[in-house]
């Protein structure tokens, strides 16, 4: 439990830190761990953008919102993303957000497959990685999708 509580803290941190020196990133990710469902009444504020889910936990499911700035940042996958990847560039990749225009989407965690497909989709291009992405603290990867 005690674990629990420093990573978490360390997450706030850690999320307040990037989005001080990414003042570049206009975009906002409020983020809610569900089970199931996506209850949108038990969301976190976390305030300004966590850029990726590295540091989510692995099969979980969270339920966050970007704004209509979207950066256009590195992205590697193609419908399973690595978590490394911007979650608001992914979410317009994924056709889960529309470019410009606001929305909340829901982003499943889990295991790095083992490789991740590159692709050109509305408009934004992502990488290709010919190997499973090692992420030692979260999540390999997570799919992303619009709150319906």
């Amino acid at each position: 439990m005690e674990v629990a509580v420093w990573v978490s803290r360390w997450f706030l941190i850690y999320t307040c830190f990037i989005a001080t020196v990414m003042s570049d990133v206009v975009h906002s990710f409020t983020l809610a761990q569900t089970s199931g469902s996506a209850d949108q009444s038990a969301a976190l504020d976390i305030g300004d953008c966590p850029a990726d889910a590295r540091e989510f936990l692995t099969n979980k499911t969270y339920v966050g919102s970007c704004g209509r700035e979207i950066s256009n940042r590195e992205i590697w996958g193609t419908e399973v993303y690595t978590s490394s990847s911007d979650i608001c560039t992914a979410a317009v990749h994924a056709g889960a957000l529309t470019k410009g225009i606001s929305g909340r989407v829901v982003l499943e965690t889990m295991n790095s497959p083992p490789v991740f497909k590159g692709t050109t989709r509305n408009g934004i291009t992502s990488h290709v990685l010919a190997h499973p992405y090692d992420n030692p603290i979260g999540p390999g990867a997570y799919r992303i999708r619009p709150v319906q």
